[in-house]
Parts: structure tokens; C-alpha cells; sequence
């Protein structure tokens, strides 16, 4: 284990501890351990870089774009109904 890795799990008191190159990297083992795979949908931003996609793709899932601000929009014009 690297210091990194030792530091951080003291600091937290985490039993384990891993530590990755990239984002993309983990991101790809976080979907993989929670069994993210062929056939599955991933939802990620409209405005999302290309980078944090390839995860989804590489374990066979399908990423399924939302527009951040229509659903903002959304939610605010709903409470602004209720409460009106």
C-alpha cells in the first residue's frame, strides 16, 4: 500500500483503500463493482465530456443523456405551482 493509500485510510479509518491514475479509471471500477454491464442504462449529464462516457461503453451499458437545465426548470415551476 502506498503512503497515499496508508494516510488516507488512517485519516478515515478505513479498512481498505484504493487509489487510482484518473477519474475514468475509477469511474469504470466503481460501475464494474456495482455490476453495471451489457444492457444497462447510465444516466449522465447532456454536458458531460466524452471521457466520463467511455467507462459506461466499455462495460457494454448504454449512457442516457439528461439536460440538467429543463430539469432544474422543471422543479422549480413545480413548486412555484404548489405553492401558489
Amino acid at each position: 500500500m502506498s503512503s497515499y493509500e496508508a494516510n488516507f485510510a488512517n485519516r478515515f479509518s478505513a479498512k481498505r483503500v484504493f487509489s487510482f491514475r484518473n477519474g475514468r479509471m475509477a469511474l469504470y471500477a466503481i460501475l464494474k463493482a456495482i455490476g453495471v454491464g451489457p444492457g444497462d442504462e447510465v444516466i449522465p449529464t447532456g454536458d458531460t465530456c466524452v471521457m466520463d462516457v467511455n467507462p459506461i461503453k466499455y462495460l457494454g451499458a448504454r449512457p442516457v443523456y439528461y439536460e440538467q437545465l429543463f430539469i432544474i426548470i422543471y422543479i422549480f415551476f413545480s413548486l412555484i405551482n404548489k405553492h401558489s
